[in-house]
């Protein structure tokens, strides 16, 4: 975590400011300034609330997994991107590594367990007009158990294996990013 002085007299946010997350996070840091006691007490304010309440960049993950030379790309039903194809994957919570990401991100989404996976690339998309910006390590996955299938049909509506020289379009931009890092 990182968190940094303030003043007393700057913005502080409430205990209650996040508290879907409380629960990732018990002791309750992420969704406070620590109220100081008496006139020119220094308390401390947690950078990454603020980054996040302003814009700052978040993290996401995803995963490029092959059989027999074709790559796994699911259809999403929302926005951003709703209609375009992409690549499992989503956010990252608090206190998880990117590797455990990806295998909670994958599994919930796609109902199999990856085996090994290698850093493929690091996509950073930044779309000026939302106001977001997202940086996503993907990972190479070219072995899993199961057989996959949706598992949130209410944020996806299709499921397909596609040879790098014939993918579907529209294509996500973290895909696209991906796909560049694949034909390297």
């Amino acid at each position: 975590m990182c968190i940094y002085p303030c003043r007393a007299g700057a913005r502080r946010f409430s205990r209650n400011f996040g508290r879907g997350a409380r629960g990732k996070n018990p002791a309750g840091l992420a969704d406070y300034v620590r109220e100081g006691e008496g006139a020119g007490h220094r308390g401390w304010l947690n950078l990454s609330i603020m980054e996040h309440t302003q814009g700052g960049p978040r993290a996401g993950c995803g995963a490029a997994i092959f059989r027999e030379g074709a790559l796994l790309l699911i259809r999403r039903r929302r926005a951003p991107e709703a209609g375009a194809w992409g690549l499992p994957g989503g956010k990252i919570d608090f206190g998880e590594t990117v590797a455990a990401a990806i295998a909670r991100e994958v599994e919930e989404e796609l109902d199999i367990r990856l085996g090994a996976t290698t850093l493929l690339c690091v996509v950073d998309q930044i779309d000026a007009e939302a106001g977001e910006h997202w940086i996503a390590p993907v990972h190479l996955a070219e072995s899993f158990a199961g057989e996959p299938r949706l598992v949130e049909p209410q944020k996806h509506s299709d499921l397909g294996w596609f040879a790098l020289d014939r993918l579907p379009a529209p294509l996500t931009e973290a895909t696209i990013q991906a796909v560049a890092a694949l034909r390297a």
